[in-house]
């Protein structure tokens, strides 16, 4: 049996000493179990976020660089993938996980690549989600583990299985229950967690008594008779180190960042196989997130082929730079060769070539020529790996892969200096409201007519121009969009007067300001081309209330503003919808309209009330005509903070 506990945000320099050993103050458990186990403590995330972290866990060291994850991982992996690795062996397999995954399709994810009971706090009842609320990211972590015990139990599961764990209170806002503070010693803090980093200590500390309870609950279950128990993290966390501007964790790609760790411990008979007396054994392999489903696949009997990944037990592991990057804004990439680390920024705008023993002061400038060279390996990765990934995706279209013949491909080291950087971008359209499909060649009826592209991660906002050219050269139709910081794949609309005219047509972007040409594709129009449609009914993934930027359950009676923020599937056609507020099970006291324009897939819509709101169970409800597509519970409550300024 292979039990995963993947910590969220508990990097290498959250949890071990210089020397690789657990800090036993903030988590104990592992600390006593270390002496059983082997732990690696310098991993590399590739990113410094959770789906992208663990999609290179779980598939071997395969991850996107460019374009829209979401679009991407919508697609089957035709790889073998850790989910798939433990099916093929005859195993059960299950995830645990106490946030809520789908916000960022992680839920997707672990279901495409083949996991046969998924749980996240959504998936539970309404009352379960209220009763056992931790924040606004997820449940409480003992009470998912709970779920897995269920589980287990009512279907009488038995060996072989793989189940992960996968707790959420390590994430910010760090919440630890406050019943059981007082009723479990154990997990209470040695001083109180009065600034943010004492408030995640403490979560760590709650997450590892979690994990304890883990493992006494599978090996009373006898599912610790022959087993392997992995302990590690999907990415780190940073608190105002090495520079005082980072913190969380997607914003940077320092130590703090991106280094986590691993520690395997194996079970015989229920109790760990090694003598108490072992020394700890920490490795000094320098190891990434992509050796975890090579790592794994020996315990299995399936023979694995990985173009990526390494057995770390294996006898020809070799050391390897190490490759990573972040997308929130302004995107950056970079490589750890050695000791040293550099990072760029995907503009060309900033670069620093560090060494990771003090990542506070770069010397680029006293080793120009090594920077250099670590900045083409970094260029040479970006889009090597992200072409290896997309080869991999079954139905991804071919015009948008690396080499596609119809659309157009850009290479980013020849891209223009002082545009926005352009990777490729093609004519398509999407039936479903959200699967891509391309479109070669246009049927002259064809409406509306799409171009999707795909951006280097936008570092600077940037407006753009397109241009749709008919055969001999007239400009018949121009749009403008302004590219937000961010942004990594775009979708523009037209519905022109039919039919088209016959022909080769061009449709180019250009930037605004300067009229620099980004890319150009061209547009065959022919009438033996079949006409595709969008016929995907409106629907709605998930929306959550906001305040003051942050995810909240409990609204003050005076707070001034309330904002529904809502994830959509691509809107097929320009509309309106509504939103209600009121008091849950009454008539409600505001509707509000929205038009949502075509291919949209996020909104925020905010209310201001105009008087107190009265205490108790509220609902915020997103209506099309009298279809409910979705809604929002919370509490008015007089104790809830009153975020930002008060209704005057």
């Amino acid at each position: 049996n292979v039990f995963l506990f993947l910590h969220e945000g508990v990097g290498a320099l959250n949890l071990l000493t210089p020397d690789g050993t657990v800090n036993a103050t903030r988590a104990p458990v592992l600390a006593s179990l270390q002496a059983q186990a082997v732990t690696f403590p310098r991993v590399y995330a590739t990113f410094p976020s959770t789906l992208r972290g663990i999609l290179t866990m779980i598939t071997g060291g395969y991850t996107s660089t460019q374009g829209s994850i979401f679009t991407q991982i919508s697609h089957t992996f035709r790889r073998i993938s850790v989910p798939s690795l433990f099916n093929t062996a005859g195993y059960r397999t299950a995830l645990f996980a106490s946030g809520r995954l789908g916000f960022e399709k992680l839920d997707l994810l672990w279901q495409k690549l083949g996991i046969q009971k998924f749980f996240d706090s959504t998936t539970a009842s309404a009352e379960w989600q209220q009763k056992n609320k931790l924040s606004s990211w997820g449940a409480r972590d003992e009470k998912t583990l709970d779920k897995a015990f269920e589980w287990i139990d009512s279907e009488k599961v038995k060996s072989p299985v793989f189940v992960t764990i996968f707790p959420c209170s390590t994430h910010h806002p760090y919440v630890v229950p406050g019943d059981l503070q007082r009723d479990h010693p154990e997990i209470r803090w040695l001083n109180r967690p009065e600034d943010r980093k004492e408030k995640y200590h403490h979560t760590v500390r709650y997450a590892d008594w979690v994990m304890g309870r883990m493992i006494e609950g599978m090996r009373e279950r006898g599912l610790l008779e022959d087993a392997i128990v992995v302990a590690t993290s999907d990415h780190g966390e940073a608190f105002g180190t090495p520079r005082p501007s980072n913190w969380l964790h997607k914003n940077e790609l320092y130590e703090d960042n991106i280094r986590s760790w691993q520690m395997w411990i194996p079970f015989k008979h229920g109790q760990p196989a090694a003598a108490a007396a072992t020394p700890a054994r920490v490795s000094r392999k320098v190891m990434s997130h992509g050796d975890f489903l090579p790592t794994l696949a020996p315990l299995t009997g399936v023979e694995v082929a990985t173009e990526h990944g390494q057995d770390a037990f294996g006898g020809g592991y070799s050391v390897r730079r190490q490759f990573f990057l972040k997308t929130a804004a302004p995107s950056k990439a970079g490589v750890l060769d050695g000791n040293d680390k550099y990072i760029m920024r995907m503009d060309g705008t900033e670069e620093e070539l560090l060494n990771i023993t003090d990542e506070t002061t770069p010397v680029t400038s006293q080793r120009p020529a090594r920077a250099a060279e670590l900045r083409r390996l970094v260029l040479g990765w970006v889009e090597a790996i992200h072409c290896d990934w997309l080869d991999q995706l079954e139905g991804y279209a071919d015009e948008l892969k690396c080499g596609g013949q119809a659309g157009m491909y850009v290479n980013v080291r020849e891209q223009p200096a002082g545009v926005p950087w352009a990777r490729r971008m093609a004519m398509a359209c999407w039936p479903d409201g959200e699967q891509l499909r391309t479109i070669p060649i246009v049927h002259p009826t064809q409406r509306p007519l799409g171009i999707h592209m795909e951006w280097v991660e936008i570092a600077v906002g940037s407006p753009i121009v397109t241009n749709w050219l008919t055969p001999n050269g007239t400009r018949v139709h121009s749009q403008s969009m302004h590219l937000q910081v961010g942004w990594h794949s775009t979708k523009m609309h037209w519905s022109p007067k039919r039919p088209l005219e016959q022909g080769n047509w061009t449709v180019e972007v250009r930037c605004k300001k300067t009229d620099a040409k980004i890319a150009h594709v061209v547009m065959p129009v022919e009438s033996s081309a079949p006409v595709c449609r969008m016929m995907a009914p409106l629907r709605l993934r998930e929306s959550m209330l906001l305040l003051g930027g942050e995810g909240a359950t409990r609204v003050n009676p005076r707070q001034a503003s309330l904002t529904v923020r809502s994830r959509w599937y691509p809107v097929p056609n320009s509309t309106d919808v509504t939103y209600n507020f009121g008091p849950a099970k009454e008539k409600p006291v505001f509707t509000g309209k929205l038009t949502l324009k075509q291919g949209w897939d996020k909104t925020q819509y905010t209310w201001k009330p105009g008087g107190d709101l009265a205490a108790g169970q509220w609902r915020a409800v997103v209506r099309k005509g009298g279809q409910e597509l979705g809604s929002v519970d919370f509490v008015v409550d007089p104790a809830a903070p009153l975020i930002g300024k008060p209704r005057e």
